[in-house]
């Protein structure tokens, strides 16, 4: 695991070397302007997906908690956190 992590990196590493001269060097601005938008989403925590079904018949919530984080569970109207 630890030689996949580490071969992962060395190619995020040179994906990134590779955007960083494209977004320098390109030709095309469309190509520059998407590798500036790449490099720059890279600092950005990845999205959590949350699917939320909003129907009539649907009595139920959604729960996602961060690390660290505390759920706060709605009944009849009240707040209850979780403890």
């Amino acid at each position: 695991m630890v030689e996949y992590d580490l071969r992962r990196n060395a190619l995020r590493l040179d994906a990134l070397d590779a955007a960083q001269d494209l977004m320098k060097n390109a030709k095309s601005e469309t190509v520059r302007a998407r590798m500036a938008e790449f490099l720059a989403a890279q600092d950005k925590e990845p999205a959590a997906p949350v699917q939320v079904n909003v129907g009539t018949a649907f009595s139920g919530g959604y729960e996602f908690a961060r690390q660290g984080q505390r759920v706060v569970e709605v009944i009849e109207g009240k707040a209850h956190t979780g403890d």
